[in-house]
């Protein structure tokens, strides 16, 4: 029922999902509106692998302050904008009854409306050593570890060192296969350059099923393998990682379904119990689930720790709204989980602030309307994989529609002025290791 009364909307997690609710609901004369994340910049998470793989040809390091300018924004200047509230901290408890989240800093914070937009983390399957030993991409800092192991890699190299470097990352999704491509695509200039030979470095990407990129038809699979074995990635499927050690990474081949044999196969060691590979640098791309930090609001949670919602985004608790990689919004017609996506992530986001207003004017909500989504993969240097529907671009053609595509997205956050001058500058810089 509308009333005069101003409602107080918290929104906890400021990503994807968390910045479209926001949006949808700023400056809006019958909410106030305050995130609340322990972050001081949203991260452009499809984009980590640019700083991973962070270098300039020329000189020995790109400063980090260039790379993270490409990748992330800080809050203040997004939520000012827009008139919300923001507050940098982390959410400790969450007390659905009281309507009271309360956070480190030892603030309690009232809400009459809740958005729980945690986002996700690695999932890690249980792995024995995989978790001590693997290098994630999933914050800025992660990336940034990933490419200050290769710095001191290519450093001994300049100081006559005989080292060289072997890279095995989990996971033949789009993270894994954007890395390994980036991966390849910068050890190559550095060939070309002088200062390295080919074997100096290895690349191997490790993935459990017998395709690549199994949410894409098949065709675009095999493009994206053919891109990565000319870029001599060692690319190995139907393999599972068993196990992580100090150095050598334990690998067997995927379990036989139900009335499968070996020779369905596709591992190249598939006759053999495991193998071990020595690996100096081991990237974890396998999988994600919800954030721990979802468990704290005492639902029912499914097998990847997420949060049951109807298709209004609503959760099984007063007033309450998940949205994101730790809402679980199934299709009802296919029973198929939302992907996710970023794209996704924002259309719950957007979907459940819209909802807020409706249930203010006591309105009837809207439901999450389903379809595919476009995906662009990129492959490493101004190439990349465009999948729309039952077709799809790829090289430099699927390389522009991935830029136009990140320069939507900050304009939706943005104004065009900004983003053209950040946008153009983190473009360049990482178009200087291609």
């Amino acid at each position: 029922m509308h009333t005069n009364k101003r409602q107080r909307v918290l929104i906890l997690g400021a990503g994807f999902g968390g910045l479209a609710a926001a949006r949808r609901l700023r400056r809006n004369p019958d909410v106030t509106v305050t995130l609340i994340d322990r972050g001081p910049a949203h991260t452009f998470y499809s984009m980590l692998y640019e700083v991973a793989t962070g270098f300039m040809h020329g000189r020995d390091i790109l400063g980090e302050a260039a790379l993270a300018r490409g990748v992330s924004i800080s809050y203040e200047r997004i939520l000012s904008r827009w008139g919300c509230g923001y507050v940098r901290a982390t959410v400790t408890a969450v007390d659905l009854g009281k309507k009271i989240v309360r956070t480190d800093d030892g603030d309690a914070h009232a809400y009459d409306y809740l958005i729980v937009s945690f986002g996700f983390a690695p999932d890690f399957f249980g792995i024995a050593g995989l978790q001590e030993r693997a290098f994630t991409l999933s914050s800025l800092a992660d990336a940034l570890a990933v490419r200050s192991r290769i710095m001191g890699y290519l450093d001994r190299k300049k100081r006559g060192q005989e080292v060289s470097l072997r890279i095995m990352i989990g996971g033949g999704g789009a993270t894994g296969v954007e890395t390994a491509a980036e991966l390849a695509n910068f050890f190559h200039g550095r060939q070309k350059a002088g200062e390295l030979h080919s074997g100096d470095w290895s690349i191997r990407l490790v993935e459990a099923s017998p395709r690549l990129l199994s949410m894409l038809p098949p065709d675009a699979s095999a493009a994206a393998l053919k891109r990565l074995e000319q870029l001599g990635v060692k690319v190995m499927l139907d393999t599972c990682t068993n196990r992580v050690e100090d150095h050598p990474v334990i690998l067997t081949p995927r379990p036989l379904r139900p009335g499968e044999s070996l020779d369905a196969l596709v591992c190249e060691f598939r006759a053999e119990a495991e193998r071990a590979f020595e690996a100096e640098v081991v990237i974890w791309c396998g999988g994600i689930r919800a954030s721990a930090s979802t468990a704290m609001l005492g639902l029912a949670l499914d097998h990847k720790g997420r949060i049951p919602v109807d298709l209004t985004m609503a959760a099984a608790a007063p007033d309450v709204f998940v949205v994101g990689d730790c809402a679980a919004l199934v299709d009802p017609e296919s029973g198929k989980p939302v992907p996710n996506l970023a794209q996704s992530a924002a259309e719950m986001g957007a979907l459940a602030g819209e909802n807020i207003l409706r249930r203010v004017h006591a309105q009837p909500p809207q439901s999450f309307v389903f379809h595919t989504y476009a995906t662009v993969i990129p492959l490493g240097g101004k190439n990349a994989l465009a999948h729309f529907g039952t077709w799809y671009l790829s090289g430099l053609p699927g390389y522009v529609v991935r830029q136009a595509a990140s320069f939507r997205y900050w304009l939706t956050i943005l104004p065009f002025a900004i983003v053209l001058r950040d946008f153009v500058r983190s473009t360049f810089s990482y178009m200087s290791n291609d």
